[in-house]
């Protein structure tokens, strides 16, 4: 194969082949040889196909030396295999430089806007693609159909931009196109040109651009002309053709153009009047225009809007009220001929509470002189049920109440919680009355593991007396700290009476932070093994919502707390006193005050050595409302008790001495869990 492109054949000649694929090659040559050679059959291969190398310079994205296909490498192939130029390279003069001269200039816009490759020339080896910097560019937006920056040639005019842009789209302003120009780079100014139709020059077409250029191609004005509107309370609102001579019945020629409860005393054209185009209204009787009344069926002008109203945009709509025990209680509107059973369905009926043997209905009655309130006694069951005496016809603003059923929430309220070992343990209801034992035995009562002498009984209504006591001692603390703050700023004391005061200062605060955050739980003491024994006794009170008893098993220790040498739980033994449990953790320490040591129960009981009478011969029980024998120390200590040795107050000032009171009592009453009732 020659430079050429041709082969040479015997009997065949010179044969020219470039450009031909492989297929249509062995096509070919078949076809010539079977002109001498009838049965002749060719086999035909291809060997190494030879390549060729070029350089691609410039501007290019990825400039370099590249081996390329000798069969099909042209100008466009080279410019695709180093991915075209780059964003300041030239796209309309790609030039072929062969052995030092330019060859050729290729205008990439022909090929990628008009597929025209009438200049794209095949390669040899060593051909240069040399991309030079970008040319002046300018700008064509706005609505055209490829608005983008487009590089041209010298002299190229606003046609020809325009061309390159694809043209102006059908919504496209003819009449002003707009180009924005930088003049002597100093300042910017713009040039109008009309370029429709039947207004264009050639003097503005063939108007020559610069570079920087912008051309501005506005929409057309987006209201549009000879259209007229219907709107308002129609099936159909929208825009309309106008037609000279046209009338109001030609937009709504009769009731079906309408919806439902149209105005019909009145209507309104909004015309807009020249010169100026102002607005005018002008009103017209729509009912009488459908009955055919042709002095109210006007003459319609170019960008008239004929406007229906709804009835009820002019006039109030009639409404009526119903609360109570409804599933939606609020306003309706109020239809003709509406009774109470069809506003009662239009609420969603009534809710599971509601009192269905009689409610009312309230009536305002106008007056001459002064206005009267009506109410309508009526049974909602009765109502429901079709029956006219009861299912009343209403009227506009009437308020139907619907009443709950009395002492319904109560009795929803009336549960009690019964936890621990129980033999059914969970959440019980109530009746009005009913006592603590009745509701345990219906609970299984107690298992064997149940430990009633420690039973705890919470009650909301105490946690929230409680609470209110605890955020009264609160502001008592905070102005007694204010007050002693006050009178320490003004008295005179020596550094050890100040560091003293200073300290005891720091400790009611802390106890008043403590106080804070301490949250009381409505404990109340009980007796639950009296009760369990004896139901008829006082010990078996009535419930209240929201109570809650906890019955733990039984525990096999007692603790003892407080000035003692090793504060500990210790073991239970049966018939043990509290002198026992004392001796067995070391006895009081020093500091110990042995007079004020106290036993708290398991169930919140509290007895004090404060209690025993004069040299601890006799006691008396406020329980049993009789006197006892005996000394604190002899009280026998049962599994859950808590012995509470306190500490012994030092001599002082009055102001240190209540400071470590409240501190001691804070700590001793925290951790008995009698928080409370050591405040009170």
């Amino acid at each position: 194969m020659n430079r050429d492109g041709g082969i040479e054949l015997p009997r065949l000649g010179m044969v020219q082949v470039s450009g031909l694929t492989f297929a249509e090659l062995k096509s070919l040559l078949r076809g010539k040889f079977k002109e001498y050679y009838p049965e002749f059959q060719i086999s035909l291969t291809m060997g190494r196909i030879r390549s060729i190398q070029v350089f691609v310079v410039g501007q290019a994205r990825f400039p370099g030396s590249y081996e390329l296909s000798s069969l099909s490498t042209t100008m466009v192939t080279a410019v695709f295999a180093a991915a075209g130029p780059l964003k300041n390279g030239s796209l309309r003069d790609v030039r072929l430089i062969r052995n030092g001269r330019m060859i050729e200039s290729l205008d990439l816009y022909e090929f990628f806007l008009e597929g025209n490759m009438r200049r794209d020339k095949r390669l040899k080896t060593g051909d240069i693609i040399f991309f030079p910097v970008i040319g002046p560019v300018v700008g064509v937006a706005g609505n055209v159909k490829r608005p983008a920056i487009y590089e041209i040639r010298e002299g190229e005019t606003l046609q020809e931009a325009i061309d390159l842009a694809g043209g102006v789209l059908a919504i496209g302003h003819l009449q002003n196109v707009v180009v924005e120009r930088i003049e002597d780079h100093r300042r910017r100014i713009v040039k109008s040109f009309n370029i429709s139709v039947e207004q264009q020059t050639t003097k503005d077409l063939a108007t020559s651009l610069k570079d920087g250029d912008l051309i501005k191609v506005f929409p057309v004005y987006k209201e549009a002309e000879k259209v007229v509107y219907l709107e308002g309370h129609v099936k159909y609102p929208r825009s309309y053709e106008f037609r000279p001579g046209m009338r109001i019945s030609d937009l709504v020629p009769s009731y079906e153009a309408l919806l439902p409860e149209p105005y019909l005393p009145k209507a309104e054209i909004v015309r807009l009047v020249p010169p100026d185009f102002h607005p005018e209204l002008i009103l017209f009787n729509l009912g009488k225009m459908l009955e055919g009344d042709i002095n109210e069926d006007l003459r319609l002008q170019d960008r008239d809007r004929v406007i229906i109203y709804d009835r009820w945009e002019k006039k109030d709509l009639p409404e009526v009220i119903i609360r109570g025990e409804v599933k939606n209680p609020g306003t309706y509107r109020l239809f003709q001929n509406m009774t109470v059973r069809d506003l009662i369905f239009q609420a969603g009926n009534f809710t599971e509470r509601a009192f269905k043997e009689n409610a009312s209905i309230s009536r305002i009655v106008p007056g001459n002189k002064r206005t009267e309130n009506l109410v309508i006694p009526f049974s909602p069951a009765k109502a429901i049920r079709g029956d006219a005496r009861d299912n009343v016809a209403l009227e506009p603003d009437d308020s139907v109440y619907i009443r709950r059923i009395p002492l319904y929430q109560q009795a929803l309220d009336r549960k009690v919680t019964l936890e621990g070992e129980f033999r059914f343990p969970g959440e019980y209801s109530y009746s009005e009355g009913e006592r603590l034992f009745d509701v345990i035995q219906r609970a299984g009562g107690l298992t064997a593991e149940a430990y009633p002498g420690g039973a705890m009984f919470l009650r909301e209504e105490a946690r929230e007396l409680q609470q209110q006591r605890i955020n009264e001692y609160i502001t008592q603390l905070e102005e007694d700290i204010f007050t002693r703050s006050s009178l320490r700023a003004s008295a005179t004391l020596d550094p050890k009476d100040a560091a003293i005061a200073q300290q005891e200062l720091s400790n009611q605060k802390e106890l008043l932070n403590k106080l804070r955050a301490a949250r009381p739980t409505g404990r109340m003491i009980i007796d639950l093994e009296e009760l369990m024994a004896v139901p008829t006794s006082q010990k078996n009170f009535r419930l209240m919502p929201g109570d809650r008893i906890i019955v733990r098993s039984r525990p096999d220790f007692v603790n003892v707390l407080g000035e003692v040498f090793n504060p500990n739980a210790i073991f239970v033994e049966k018939g043990k006193t509290v002198r026992y449990y004392i001796d067995f953790v070391g006895g009081p320490r020093k500091t110990a005050d042995k007079g004020q040591m106290y036993l708290v129960k398991a169930n919140g009981r509290v007895f004090s050595n404060a209690q025993s009478s004069f040299m601890g011969f006799a006691g008396w029980d406020s329980e049993r409302k009789r006197f006892s024998t005996g000394s604190f120390n002899k009280i026998p200590v049962e599994p859950g008790d808590t012995i509470i040795v306190p500490k012994r107050l030092d001599e002082g000032k009055t102001l240190r001495k209540i400071a470590t009171v409240t501190q001691i009592v804070f700590q001793i009453a925290f951790a008995a869990g009698v928080l409370v009732a050591a405040l009170k």
